[in-house]
């Protein structure tokens, strides 16, 4: 996992630099992600949610019970990381399906909301979460120009086809 955390450090790092941001926490943050996510086991929340509609259908039962906020919170936070991963390193294929709307708003939505359970709870990342949700877009187009600069070639690739 280091040499992954290092690659995707220098990939982002990079990135940011020449998009000229400098966020020190976010960037931490999507190197993390990047991360994870490279490992597909870790697309799917749990093996019961693997599709965005099946992480809203479960939050859905959740907010009618009004109960176990962590695992909404959890869920909510897991969406927020899957569309952004999706919309940033997949984008052609979000496309191809007709979904980056939806997934651009869902994953703003996900990201707003972890932020704000997380500033009701006096947590300190929670700031962090209602950047990415108010900037979500933009980190969003920042992982695409990072993969789309710093990739091979992925029209070789029959996924994009």
């Amino acid at each position: 996992m280091e040499k992954l955390y290092q690659f995707f450090s220098w990939l982002v790092k990079r990135s940011f630099q020449d998009l000229h941001v400098r966020n020190q926490p976010i960037e931490e943050y999507i190197i993390h992600l990047l991360v994870t996510f490279s490992l597909t086991r870790n697309l799917s929340y749990k093996k019961e949610l693997v599709t965005v509609v099946d992480m809203l259908h479960e939050l859905n039962k959740l907010a009618e019970k009004k109960e176990l906020l962590k695992r909404q919170q959890d869920i909510k936070k897991h969406l927020g990381d899957y569309t952004l991963f999706m919309t940033g390193i997949f984008r052609e294929y979000v496309e191809k399906l007709a979904f980056l709307g939806f997934y651009l708003k869902e994953g703003e939505r996900a990201y707003l909301d972890v932020g704000e359970i997380k500033l009701k709870e006096n947590q300190k990342d929670a700031h962090l979460f209602l950047q990415l949700g108010e900037n979500f877009e933009f980190y969003s187009g920042a992982l695409y120009y990072l993969r789309k600069s710093y990739f091979k070639d992925y029209n070789e690739n029959p996924f994009f086809n």
